[in-house]
């Protein structure tokens, strides 16, 4: 399907990356990923994943929505992957 599908699952799984990185980095917009992650994860793991970003995108509004500095602060998310070092 893609050459990078397996680093778009890591940061996917990763709790600090945002679909808009991904969708920068990748092209994929947030419905592209589930999607993604749905037809490569087991069944479990998709749902156990989506149960995590739904709880934290209700604790967190800018949880996995965008890359932007939220207090001024440099994020994890505004440096390069290091794959594309």
């Amino acid at each position: 399907m893609m050459e990078n599908k397996d680093e778009i699952i890591e940061m996917a799984l990763s709790d600090k990356v945002p679909f808009a990185t991904i969708e920068e980095l990748y092209g994929l917009n947030e419905n592209q990923v589930k999607r993604l992650m749905q037809s490569e994860l087991r069944r479990g793991s998709y749902k156990a994943w989506r149960k995590r970003v739904e709880k934290f995108s209700a604790q967190r509004s800018s949880y996995k929505q965008s890359s932007g500095k939220q207090d001024g602060r440099q994020s994890e998310t505004d440096t390069c992957h290091p794959s594309l070092v």
